[in-house]
């Protein structure tokens, strides 16, 4: 419910033209009071209105049933509605409740003296507690700033640390990438020598089976001479041991002739068969083999090849090899 008053003259005390009063009831049967769409107090509301007489009792709005009751009202009930009138009843209404509001305030003054006999002499501990809570805040404050100079101190300790450190780091770096080219550079000229190396052992391998290719077609040579020696040596004392042949037996001594050694060495076959020999490295181990089954020919005694009887047909001539 909304009620709206003309404030043009100002009755109301309210910087308003025009006042509206609003009612709303809730639910729960509490109810919410407006002036103008602000919410307000109902006291206040009643206040506002106490200064024009419209309030619960007031003369200014009277029912039907109202004005025998007015009529028959007793000298007290009289009064009261010219207090109404006269708007004496709403200075009453204030001057009764600011005088509440003093005998309330004198019981707070009471209370108030109450508490300070009770604290007063907790007073002289609690000034010392709060020196104490002073000088522990400014120790604190000299503290903090302390702690701040040394947070200081330690940054910029740190920073000169970081500083150089940052710098030994970039030294090394360059030294680590010094090291890294000189490695490299050792590795190239490592591996430059290790090829290097690699191809001297293979020129010395070669050399080395070279050598001992040529050591083994020597050995097999010097092997051959000697057979070709010793079996020289046979022939010729096979041929000493002959009988003397008769004239017309020339072909035996000329083959001996041809055995024996020359004034300068050898036979020249012999000399031939000495410088090639190391060339025919199979025809030297045939020659081995030949020379393990004959041996014992050329260590036979004299006597017993004399003992043996002379062939009837002509020794074949020997030759000598190419």
């Amino acid at each position: 419910m909304t009620v709206v008053f003309d404030n043009t003259a100002g009755r109301l005390p309210v910087d308003y033209h025009e006042v509206a009063i609003k009612r709303r009831v809730e639910r729960n049967g509490e109810s919410d009071y407006y002036l103008n769409g602000t919410r307000v107090r109902r006291r206040d509301l009643i206040h506002i209105l106490a200064s024009t007489g419209l309030t619960v009792d007031s003369y200014a709005i009277i029912d039907q049933h109202d004005i025998e009751s007015i009529v028959v009202c007793t000298p007290a009930e009289r009064r009261a509605l010219l207090e109404e009138a006269a708007q004496v009843r709403g200075v009453k209404a204030r001057r009764q409740e600011a005088a509440q509001r003093l005998s309330e305030l004198a019981q707070n003054l009471l209370r108030l003296e109450d508490l300070r006999s009770e604290i007063e002499p907790r007073l002289e501990i609690v000034r010392g507690q709060a020196a104490a809570a002073k000088e522990a805040a400014e120790t604190s404050a000299r503290l903090e700033l302390l702690r701040g100079s040394i947070v200081w101190e330690e940054w910029r300790e740190a920073r000169d640390a970081h500083r150089r450190a940052s710098s030994q780091a970039q030294s090394l770096e360059k030294r680590l990438i010094e090291a890294r080219e000189q490695a490299q550079s050792a590795e190239s000229e490592f591996a430059a020598w290790r090829s290097e190396m690699q191809a001297a052992q293979d020129r010395r391998l070669g050399r080395q089976n070279t050598i001992g290719r040529l050591r083994l077609g020597l050995a097999s040579a010097k092997h051959s001479l000697e057979l070709a020696e010793e079996r020289a040596e046979s022939h010729r004392a096979m041929a000493e041991a002959l009988p003397r042949p008769r004239p017309a037996g020339r072909f035996p001594r000329r083959h001996a002739e041809a055995l024996r050694p020359s004034p300068g060495g050898f036979p020249p076959f012999l000399r031939r068969a000495r410088a090639n020999a190391w060339r025919w490295p199979a025809r030297g181990a045939a020659a081995r083999s030949c020379s393990g089954g004959r041996a014992g020919d050329p260590a036979r005694p004299a006597s017993q090849n004399a003992t043996r009887r002379t062939p009837t047909r002509p020794i074949a001539p020997v030759r000598a090899p190419r």
